[in-house]
């Protein structure tokens, strides 16, 4: 009897070992199932089950768990986003690190090519030729595009030093510079860094620059333009040994304009007198000026235009000698002489982007003195003859 009762329990506990068995391989391909559909949520409640019902170590439970964290927590990770070619190199290579499924997206590429390889993108590039170094760009991106990663390829410009660079030691050599980033107000601005090396080196800038760049002997000067837009102008450029083993950047940044939304007509000399009208300009013009026509009396005065635009502006044209212009930031002064004439006087500025897209005119009048003020005419000479008593001479015989 009792060897019945044993072999019962017995049976009985194996039965339930399989049905539990039966229960985690279901609740273990349940997971798996979750997983593929991305919910991640029921795949992890799943995993917790079976680890507390089956083991933690029970199929790949872990395996599940980690993938899991790794989705939740995608990484794209590149070698180098920041790639410097010199002028005759043509290829090379970045390394991807990243859990997640990314690929290549280019919006411009008129010199060079890229392909993917298992973990790593391979770059082809055409020889640069030109006077000036090259920027161009491409973006590593998650399938899911949540994630991107820009790389920047800069090749420099072919040298004409190669053949007598001095024969020091790499590790003798160095290029030192006293600031790697420069910060400019919206006005026309100036600034220099100072360069120190024992090696032959020269700058490479993009094509494109909205700055200047000149060598001074050990200093290089950097010319901005005035910023007539509100948005702030970010660019780098590059000091490099002429053998490319040493580079320095750096980085240029330009404030907005801030004061071209707060632009309005300025008070002029109550002498004068005309039209002020609110910025007459044609609707899609991006040149405008507060006033078109200026009329002024004979007398000596100053007259101030304000000028809006969201390109650089100058002067390009002013017909007349009986004023002179001065440009001063987004205004101009306008310095009118006496007109010691009777006679009314005209003359105009011309005012153009320098792109050479949009100009603007401004017409000036400037009235003569009136005439009674400078002369007597014939009827009132005559009438005043009129009046002069008349004195008669008699001659008696």
């Amino acid at each position: 009897m009792k060897r019945v009762i044993i072999f019962n329990i017995l049976l009985l506990t194996f039965v339930a070992t399989i049905n539990s068995q039966n229960d985690c391989d279901i609740s273990l391909q349940e997971a798996q199932k979750a997983y593929n559909e991305k919910n991640y949520p029921l795949t992890k409640i799943l995993c917790n089950h079976i680890i507390s019902n089956c083991g933690e170590n029970y199929g790949n439970v872990q395996e599940i768990l980690q993938e899991i964290e790794e989705a939740n927590n995608p990484s794209l990770f590149l070698s180098s986003k920041d790639i410097f070619l010199d002028y005759d190199s043509t290829q090379t290579q970045i390394y991807i690190d990243s859990n997640i499924e990314w690929g290549i997206k280019i919006l411009f590429s008129d010199i060079f090519s890229v392909s993917k390889k298992d973990n790593k993108i391979i770059i082809n590039i055409e020889e640069n030729n030109t006077p000036t170094a090259r920027h161009r760009y491409f973006d590593v991106i998650s399938k899911d595009g949540l994630l991107s990663n820009r790389v920047n390829i800069y090749q420099f410009s072919k040298s004409s030093y190669e053949d007598t660079l001095p024969k020091i030691e790499l590790n003798k050599r160095f290029l030192l510079i006293d600031k790697t980033k420069i910060f400019c107000s919206a006005h026309a601005d100036t600034n220099y860094i100072e360069v120190k090396s024992n090696f032959p080196w020269d700058i490479q800038y993009e094509e494109q620059s909205t700055f200047s760049f000149s060598r001074i002997e050990n200093k290089i000067m950097i010319i901005s333009k005035e910023n007539t837009t509100i948005e702030t102008i970010t660019e780098r450029f590059f000091i490099r040994t002429l053998d490319n083993k040493i580079i320095k950047k750096v980085t240029i940044v330009k404030s907005g304009n801030t004061e071209i939304s707060d632009l309005s007509p300025k008070a002029t000399n109550s002498s004068n007198y005309g039209t002020n009208t609110n910025f007459q300009s044609n609707k899609n013009t991006e040149l405008k000026t507060d006033r078109t026509s200026i009329y002024c009396t004979s007398n000596e005065s100053v007259e101030i235009v304000n000028v809006s635009s969201n390109k650089p502006w100058e002067i390009i044209n002013v017909q007349s000698s009986f004023f002179t212009t001065q440009k001063n930031n987004n205004s101009i002064v306008i310095t009118i002489q006496n007109n010691s004439t009777n006679f009314t006087r005209t003359g105009t500025i011309t005012l153009q982007t320098v792109d050479g897209k949009e100009t603007q005119t401004i017409n000036i009048t400037q009235t003569g003195i009136p005439a009674s003020t400078k002369y007597d005419d014939t009827e009132t000479k005559e009438k005043k003859k009129r009046e002069r008593p008349q004195t008669f001479i008699h001659i008696i015989i």
